[in-house]
């Protein structure tokens, strides 16, 4: 779904942070929690750096 809407595969944000929804997260973390919720609890989107 998040292709259909424009978003790009990211990847981990830091350390100890929840994974974003656009990170293949099936080929690792590096460093993130799993996470399948594309907000936080106050509905800001979960986002990384953008996959080169």
């Amino acid at each position: 779904m998040g292709h259909e809407i424009g978003r790009g595969h990211e990847t981990c944000p830091g350390p100890n942070q929840p994974a974003p929804a656009m990170m293949q997260q099936i080929r690792g973390l590096r460093g993130c929690h799993p996470n399948a919720w594309p907000y936080d609890e106050r509905g800001d989107y979960l986002h990384g750096p953008p996959v080169p």
